[in-house]
């Protein structure tokens, strides 16, 4: 529809030890509460889901690069700001985010090549030390 559309891949940072140090349950309960933070984040017309493991995506319709990359550190900031409160204890966890948007500099040919983009600028949050967001 030649409309602006970014896309947000989000990575709970260390979440295996998480689940390693408080338990499995423990960790549902932190994804849980971090997905309702998510939601409390994003608009209506955004669309949030589990992409693999405890990987999410977020589809920004109507939404530019920039204002993709300032509605993931909201995101970031609403999950890394706050204790989560879990049967086994309260856990400090953060995220890493990767950014991208579906525009004619990329060339595109279809969503995955979207996702893959996205998926890279995860992966380079990760590597530059977590709790942050890489745009591509």
């Amino acid at each position: 529809y030649h409309k602006p559309l970014s896309l947000l891949i989000l990575d709970p940072d260390h979440f295996k030890a998480i689940n390693d140090g408080y338990g499995h349950l423990a960790g549902d309960q932190v994804l849980v509460e971090m997905t309702r933070r998510c939601n409390a984040e994003i608009r209506e017309t955004d669309i949030f889901g589990r992409f693999g493991g405890d990987e999410f995506i977020i589809i920004l319709p109507e939404t530019n690069l920039e204002d993709a990359r300032l509605a993931a550190e909201r995101i970031r900031k609403a999950i890394n700001d706050q204790w989560i409160s879990t049967n086994n204890g309260k856990i400090m966890m953060s995220i890493s985010l990767g950014v991208t948007d579906l525009s004619e500099d990329h060339k595109d040919q279809n969503l995955n090549d979207l996702i893959n983009r996205a998926d890279v600028a995860l992966y380079a949050a990760k590597r530059a030390g977590r709790n942050r967001i890489t745009v591509l």
